[in-house]
């Protein structure tokens, strides 16, 4: 798998969880949006795969980080939005009435349907920012393994012996 390829699409990943994050906090205002996993992880994203994009010698440490950082984002998310959909699925979909944590605050069907996509959207984001975080994490660690090793040839070593003189006398 090419590290560029996983990159650009953590950059697209990211992108699209800032965005999703933004509109969490316009439409639906709960404490899970309060977290702003998505706001994080997107950036965590975009930053780990800028430096690998960039291809900076010696940043190997910086883009682990931030691709464990990333990844953790990305489980945060999963199970945040996870838990805070099946502890309101049967309000969520009913449609009827969507209380949500004030007892009275009634609010428009139209807006569960919302908060229900967008939190499905974020469990799906947290999901693929794992899936293509762990790939990124194990290829870059297995590159900083596989610094190349300096090549020995018995020709420029002088204290080889020749293969030209025969070593029978």
């Amino acid at each position: 798998m090419n590290r560029k390829l996983l990159a650009a699409a953590s950059v697209l990943i990211g992108l699209v969880s800032i965005g999703a994050q933004i509109a969490s906090y316009v439409h639906t205002r709960q404490v899970v949006d309060y977290v702003s996993s998505g706001l994080w992880g997107g950036a965590f994203m975009i930053a780990s795969a800028t430096f690998i994009l960039l291809e900076k010698p010696g940043k190997d440490r910086w883009i682990v980080t931030l691709t464990c950082l990333s990844l953790a984002s990305g489980l945060i998310m999963m199970i945040i939005y996870s838990w805070n959909l099946n502890r309101f699925f049967r309000v969520y979909t009913t449609w009827e009435i969507c209380e949500f944590y004030a007892p009275g605050l009634l609010i428009d069907p139209s807006m569960c349907k919302a908060l229900v996509t967008l939190h499905g959207l974020m469990i799906a984001l947290g999901f693929f920012a794992v899936l293509i975080n762990s790939a990124l994490l194990v290829l870059t660690c297995r590159k900083s393994v596989r610094k190349p090793q300096p090549k020995h040839s018995p020709e420029s070593d002088p204290f080889a012996p020749s293969r030209l003189r025969s070593t029978l006398i």
